[in-house]
């Protein structure tokens, strides 16, 4: 046994050797910034946005005719035309024609390679909330506070809480065996500077009692799954009582279907459904429904996996394909039909869910089951509205309510003096027709102005994701996280 154990542990030398050496080519080999996310050395600091119909976020209209004024990143005027003073250095912005709304707001990502910034911003995300840290993220988060490099705000919990020999494990997860490894692995992602925590469906209920204790002490959002516990091995599919999540304070919960199987056992019951959505309201709790990765899965069974091929796929991370690749060989081949009955369901608890009170923000999962960066936050969108919400009902699920969840609300979301510039326009009217957001005319984040030019620079470099970046982010996360 003690050889065995000796004999063991050189071999996990060797493997920790070999990843280090690894991960050091990797560094050599691909240190590359996609060129439209490097800043320009001569930098506009004021900007006047003339003459386009504004959708501030505070009205349900948009107000034609208005003038915003950027001064530092910061908007500095609001207002119409005619009454708004314009500085003599100003930068001066055409809106005419156009929809200047605030810039949108993904809830749910899952980043792998900095070319992933790209295809945000040319599709109007100018925040991103990351769902399942790794070491290169940190420092990606740096990067982009002090403009080294442009792209969306980037918030990112630390890696994805599990428990182990629970379901739905994953390499790309840290694994807890009881209270005592979940106090920890919180405070070590406090201190390696992680924003929030992110918890998974299969944590021990004693271990998620000790990661809300240890977060709520070290002031950290948590997020995320909702908990079932650890299945008894006799009775793998057993859960814990959904109510047992209502008061613990957590930011959001993820995945309508998530919530569906936990608390309705899948049962397409929209008046048990509008029981559950009052409990949620109740409890103050905001639900992140990501439609549009369910939707994805139901469209690989519904086109035989063909979907995989459409032109925009050149977006997704090529390593999350190979992660992937299972599930979309099982669903590709799936013959049933219950997937997409249950996603008609789903989009009937997005609508009972805002009529019962429920916040509802908008996220995409983006980077799992061929769910894009960028685009997606439109066919969430669109998702909203197919479900019986009004276009501006659905955009302040991708503005107000996240910017406020996110303890931001006094900063993005709105069109309003004393906000941050993170603005999109747009041709066309949101307010008819949601997906004109999709393609904006421009987009400007902190103060930082991308017009059609710059646009499609950005759509053309996030086209070519790097497999070799992407490794070396993940070879960081397993070393270390063991």
């Amino acid at each position: 046994m003690v050889l065995a154990r000796k004999i063991m542990k050189g071999i996990l030398a060797l493997v920790t050797v070999f990843c280090c050496l690894l991960i050091a080519v990797l560094v050599l080999v691909d240190r590359s910034m996609p060129a439209p996310l490097q800043p320009a050395p001569d930098v506009v600091t004021s900007y006047a946005i003339r003459g386009a119909s504004v959708l501030t976020m505070e009205q349900n209209q948009a107000i034609e005719d208005w003038t915003v004024v950027i001064e530092e990143g910061v908007i500095s005027a609001v207002g119409p035309h005619d009454s708004i003073v314009i500085p003599d250095n100003a930068e001066l912005i055409d809106g005419r024609g156009k929809t200047l709304l605030p810039g949108l707001i993904d809830m749910h990502v899952h980043l792998y390679d900095e070319t992933e910034l790209a295809a945000f911003l040319s599709h109007g995300v100018t925040t991103v909330r990351n769902a399942g840290g790794m070491p290169f993220h940190l420092e990606l988060q740096r990067r982009l506070e002090t403009t080294t490099i442009l792209g969306p705000r980037f918030l990112t919990s630390g890696p994805i809480i599990n428990e182990r020999d629970g379901r739905n494990a994953s390499i790309l997860q840290v694994m807890v065996d009881g209270p005592d490894e979940a106090r920890a692995v919180v405070r070590r992602q406090y201190e390696q500077g992680y924003g929030s925590i992110k918890v998974y469906s299969n944590l021990g209920l004693d271990s998620y009692a000790a990661i809300l204790e240890e977060a709520q002490r070290l002031h950290m959002p948590v997020f995320g799954h909702p908990v079932e516990g650890k299945p008894a091995q006799n009775d793998p599919m057993a859960k814990a009582s959904f109510d047992l999540l209502l008061d613990d304070k957590l930011v959001d919960l993820e995945h309508m279907e998530s919530i569906v199987w936990h608390a309705l056992d899948q049962d397409m019951d929209e008046d048990r459904a509008r029981l559950l959505a009052k409990k949620i309201a109740a409890a103050g709790l905001a639900v992140d429904p990501t439609l549009i990765v369910h939707h994805n899965l139901t469209e690989l069974t519904r086109t035989k996996g063909a979907n995989l091929h459409r032109d925009e796929m050149e977006m997704f991370n090529p390593l999350a394909l190979l992660f992937d690749q299972g599930s979309f060989d099982f669903w590709a081949a799936y013959e049933r039909d219950n997937e997409i009955q249950l996603a008609e369901f789903y989009r009937s608890c997005v609508k009972i869910f805002h009529e019962e009170g429920v916040v509802l923000t908008v996220g995409t999962d983006s980077g799992v089951m061929a769910t894009l960066p960028g685009s997606s936050v439109t066919r969430e969108l669109e998702l909203f509205v197919r479900a019986g919400l009004s276009p501006i009902e659905a955009l302040k699920s991708a503005t107000v309510h996240p910017a406020r969840l996110l303890g931001l609300g006094d900063k993005i979301g709105q069109i309003l003096v004393g906000y941050e510039a993170d603005l999109i326009l747009v041709s066309g009217n949101p307010l008819t027709d949601v997906s004109v957001v999709e393609h904006p005319a421009g987009v400007m984040r902190g103060g930082v102005w991308f017009d059609q030019a710059d646009m499609a620079e950005l759509h053309e470099a996030a086209k070519h994701p790097s497999l070799v970046r992407s490794l070396r982010h993940l070879i960081g996360l397993l070393l270390e996280i063991g």
